[in-house]
């Protein structure tokens, strides 16, 4: 097995860069790249057929994290057996940012950056169910995954996963098997700890979805020798929506990376400078008469 990205499969209407602006052209293509990769890592680790050459290139303990968030978010742990009676789905997005922390700071205070392209690497911002209908493409995919794992011992529950990057609004679906290592893992809930690389303080998190997309971050930022692939370059795009964040933008890409910039510590240093999210009110009436406001978070 190699490790070469696969074919996308992309929801809704078949994507045809040439019919696209030529103006968003490099956007997408950089969008379906990225997440050619992501869903690489998913293939190689969740299979029983990888062989072991492929598994350690590849890192599947990538994997392995996602199944914990899964786990968690669908909460399999209290299902007693195997649970491919129907399927999951979820979103996972994606962001770039740079390597260098340092680079990233410049880019959120608006700092000029030096010459020269500057290095990237793909992030986690956040899981969260779906509970739209599944298409009955997305019903078929799921069930020919069901088909190919149900008689394998390793095998718990089947995840239809559409993997978004930084709120472009283009996702992929992808199959991702929960395996019974990451049951263990979750079940054990020992908190993560490891040492923050831009204050060298060591953290400890409570075992959750959050302290799991930390670990997982972190883990990809010290993947100096790109061993996992997820290394890219910083474009115009993935610049301007670090400055989005900084200008209180609603995109969801803006709103996502201010989440991630809340929760995790490396980014201590900036929390103070991450705009509040602008409550949106909402108008509660009987008939004509108003009963009240509601306020949700944007």
């Amino acid at each position: 097995m190699n490790c070469r990205t696969p074919p996308l499969k992309t929801s809704g209407n078949a994507l045809r860069l040439h019919e696209l602006p030529q103006a968003r052209r490099g956007k997408v293509a950089q969008v379906l790249e990225m997440q050619g990769r992501i869903l690489l890592l998913y293939r190689v680790s969740s299979t029983a057929l990888a062989d072991a050459q492929a598994v350690r290139s590849c890192q599947p303990f990538f994997t392995l994290i996602l199944q914990a968030c899964f786990i968690l978010q669908f909460d399999l742990l209290r299902s007693p057996s195997p649970r491919i009676d129907k399927p999951f789905v979820g979103l996972v997005d994606f962001g770039i940012e740079p390597v260098e922390f340092s680079n990233f700071s410049k880019i959120f205070t608006n700092q000029r950056l030096g010459d020269g392209e500057v290095e990237a690497m793909v992030q986690m911002n956040s899981v969260k169910p779906l509970t739209s209908p599944i298409s009955p493409g997305g019903q078929t995919v799921w069930r020919q995954a069901v088909d190919r794992i149900k008689d394998e011992e390793h095998a718990w529950s089947v995840v239809l996963a559409k993997i978004s990057t930084g709120g472009s609004g283009v996702t992929a679906t992808s199959t991702l098997t929960i395996g019974r290592g990451a049951l263990d893992l979750v079940r054990a809930s020992r908190p993560w700890s490891f040492e923050c690389p831009s204050t060298g303080t060591v953290i400890e998190r409570p075992f959750n979805i959050e302290s799991c997309m930390e670990f997982l971050n972190d883990y990809i930022r010290r993947d100096k020798d790109n061993a996992m692939r997820l290394r890219t370059k910083m474009r115009a795009s993935d610049v301007k929506r670090i400055r989005d964040a900084k200008a209180g933008a609603t995109s969801d890409a803006a709103k996502l990376l201010r989440a991630k910039m809340r929760r995790e510590e490396i980014f201590k240093s900036l929390k103070e400078h991450v705009p509040a999210e602008i409550p949106k009110m909402r108008f509660a009436r009987m008939g004509d008469v108003n009963i009240g406001l509601l306020y949700d978070v944007c």
